[in-house]
């Protein structure tokens, strides 16, 4: 099917010794094909819901950028074509890019490109299309405030035991639920997202360049949902870290002093990396939106529990629920105490 799609747009088909199979939700294949280009081939699951609506949000998404007059600091791998029967997405690939997940594993994800970062991000939401504008996000910040009072049965039954023992942990913080009711009451004015902003979704080209990829989930919803899961990877990776050196301690053992010891060695470069993306965002970002900080705080709180439900999904028990405790004052306390990152 891939090589359908490959030779319907000029490519013929793949080199079978260059071919590669990165992980992924869809079935995907990377290669050189016999007219010499490296593609990316994504060929959407037909039994996942909402394939098809992810295809065209993709392909949306480039078709209405492109004759967007804002276009220096957002990259993107363009795309060579796609199909609808079956679902195949046809982009360029690059090789040797290493996701940043990759190159922040490697210490090398500095305020460089946390800066092109936030320009890129900026200047997506600041976008503005005359002709058509893009459909309404399907990305949700949050879950249903009803997983809070219940799983429904099909939920339920797919649920690993860790999964299970950490919305038990949820379903009891009536505190939590209540900081949850607040940020979901307020109103929004809605631009381009992304939607699904990881630090996995970008990639790092051998030359610097920073592209953001995998744009499945791109419409129009609320700014602070890239930006808080942006600054929420750091959150997450310092915590974890903390949380790891912490249980290898072999001073005293493992005790919330030891943990927030443990954090704050890693703190400083985290911040500076924060710093940058937040002043690049800012200078790129259109627009005044007096609530905007409040809510990146609390996309950040969430986005940190995501992570957490996404590590459990696979777990028989809950390896660390203390961990739960550290994220849940990004969305329970009052967001003014965490104003300072707007001034630093």
């Amino acid at each position: 099917m891939v090589d359908e799609a490959l030779g319907a747009f000029g490519h013929g088909r793949f080199l079978a010794d260059t071919v590669i199979t990165p992980p992924g939700r869809n079935q995907n294949f990377a290669g050189v094909t016999t007219s010499g280009a490296a593609v990316f081939a994504k060929l959407m699951d037909p039994d996942r819901p909402g394939s098809q609506r992810a295809l065209r949000r993709a392909v949306c998404f480039e078709a209405l950028y492109e004759g967007n007059a804002l276009n220096s600091h957002l990259r993107w791998p363009r795309t060579i074509g796609f199909t609808n029967s079956p679902a195949v997405h046809l982009t360029e690939w690059f090789p040797s890019a290493r996701t940043g997940a990759q190159v922040a594993d490697a210490d090398q994800f500095g305020p460089e490109l946390c800066r092109a970062a936030g320009a890129a991000l900026g200047e997506l939401h600041g976008a503005r299309f005359v002709d058509d504008a893009p459909p309404e996000s399907s990305a949700k910040v949050f879950p249903a405030l009803d997983f809070f009072t219940g799983l429904s049965l099909p939920y339920y039954t797919s649920c690993s035991g860790g999964l299970l023992q950490m919305w038990a942990l949820l379903q009891s913080d009536r505190e939590l639920h209540a900081a949850l009711g607040r940020v979901r009451s307020g109103a929004v004015v809605p631009v381009p997202t992304h939607g699904d902003i990881r630090l996995d979704q970008f990639l790092v080209t051998d030359e610097g360049a920073l592209l953001l990829v995998d744009w499945e989930e791109f419409g129009m919803g609320d700014p602070a949902q890239d930006v808080g899961a942006f600054v929420g990877e750091w959150i997450h990776r310092i915590v974890s870290a903390g949380l790891k050196e912490a249980l290898g301690s072999g001073e005293g053992g493992f005790s919330d002093t030891v943990m927030a010891e443990c954090v704050e060695r890693s703190l400083d470069k985290a911040k500076a990396n924060i710093k940058e993306f937040w002043g690049s965002y800012r200078e790129s970002a259109k627009g005044e939106d007096p609530d905007f900080v409040d809510r990146v705080v609390a996309c950040c709180g969430w986005h940190l529990f995501d992570r957490v439900l996404a590590a459990v999904a696979g777990q028989c028990e809950l390896a660390a629920p203390s961990r739960a405790g550290r994220y849940r004052a990004w969305l329970a306390s009052e967001p003014q105490a965490f104003r300072g990152a707007d001034r630093t």
